[in-house]
């Protein structure tokens, strides 16, 4: 699995920002064509995202890209442009239907026998923005290898949905939805990410609102504001008392085993299978951390 703590929406009409998205501590930079793009400046946005794709170091950051929607009459510009440019995976928004995925699916692994890619180079990454979608959601993430992660676009969703999206911390408006799509994922065997933020600044909001995220089991978030990126990180990186522990239920557990001593506790709590698991998972995190960090 890729890590994508954060994921920092950019496009080929503003390469300053893309400039300081590659500079900065973000893990993933999503070039937009879809709806940050107006219709009449699509053209000359996708001319100049391939330009980038094609020239720029992006210096280990995965590189996506956010087609169209399935059924408009940008989608196959979009891929006959993108696809030669090898992106590590491409960001499908209002993901609803298994046909047009696999469809697509196809089409990458054609792509890629034919310019000698291993299958799966170019993964999926879906956005679920409508109640249909959510309906879906685990029919969707699980219909084909490809696909890595979805994410959920809170404001097509909450026009879907009929609402008003509002930013207050620990709210359980659509508590319902963002647990559904969490589960399908872990079902799905595939990361859950939150949506960002239509304002800018206001860190310490991001920094909660993450927190929230994680104890929800989202693996990270979209981000439109460089300065919540570091805050961001480090909410879904084990801290250092995360590691700490994980690392000593993974050795008590081990004595035990060699030992045959059945009662093994750390800090005052049994720990079995599931917890060393869980212990596992943590030092797996954040062993891909480190690596990132290394590039």
């Amino acid at each position: 699995m890729r890590l994508r703590r954060t994921i920092y929406w950019a496009n080929g009409l503003n390469l300053d920002a893309l400039k300081q998205a590659i500079d900065s501590n973000v893990d993933a930079i999503c070039m937009d064509l879809e709806d940050g793009i107006l219709n009449n400046l699509k053209e000359k946005c996708r001319a100049a995202t391939v330009e980038v794709l094609k020239n720029w170091d992006f210096r280990g950051k995965e590189r996506l890209v956010r087609i169209n929607k399935f059924g408009t009459e940008f989608i196959e510009a979009d891929l006959e442009a993108i696809l030669p440019c090898k992106p590590d995976a491409l960001r499908i928004p209002k993901a609803e239907n298994v046909e047009d995925l696999l469809a697509l699916d196809r089409r990458l692994t054609a792509f890629e026998e034919e310019n000698g890619m291993e299958k799966n180079s170019i993964e999926m990454v879906l956005m679920i923005e409508t109640a249909l979608g959510m309906i879906r959601c685990y029919e969707l993430a699980s219909c084909c290898e490809r696909i890595t992660a979805v994410g959920i676009g809170m404001e097509d969703f909450t026009t879907s949905m009929g609402l008003k999206r509002y930013y207050e911390l620990n709210s359980t408006d659509l508590l319902y939805a963002r647990q559904k799509m969490v589960m399908d994922c872990r079902a799905a065997g595939v990361q859950a990410l939150d949506s960002g933020t239509l304002f800018k600044g206001n860190v310490e909001y991001m920094r909660e609102d993450s927190l929230n995220d994680k104890r929800h089991g989202f693996n990270g978030r979209s981000v439109g504001d460089l300065c919540q990126v570091d805050v961001i990180n480090e909410v879904f990186t084990p801290s250092e008392k995360d590691v700490d522990w994980a690392t000593r239920v993974i050795a008590a557990y081990q004595q035990g085993l060699e030992t045959g001593n059945n009662d093994v506790y750390v800090d005052g709590c049994f720990v079995d299978p599931p917890v060393v698991d869980k212990a596992q998972a943590i030092l797996k995190d954040m062993a891909v951390i480190e690596a990132r960090l290394r590039k």
